[in-house]
């Protein structure tokens, strides 16, 4: 069972937090979430070039790092 003791009489009060933005993240009909991953795999000529460029363009800004892994890159 936990038990509350007064160890001495400072008072605590909780971090204030700015008003959350509520504004849509840019590219939010293609994603709602703000970190997301992302997984493309389709057949040879589907279309999954043309996808990953929409992605990047609605979602993607000029300071936006994205982080591509292949596994047949060089293949």
């Amino acid at each position: 069972m936990i038990s509350l003791k007064q160890i001495n009489s400072k008072y605590v009060r909780a971090i204030p937090i700015p008003n959350e933005d509520t504004r849509p993240i840019k590219g939010y009909d293609i994603c709602e979430e703000v970190f997301a991953n992302i997984f493309l795999c389709a057949k040879k000529k589907s279309g999954k070039t043309s996808a990953l460029f929409k992605i990047m363009k609605e979602c993607g800004e000029k300071n936006n790092y994205l982080h591509l892994l292949f596994n047949c890159l060089q293949r």
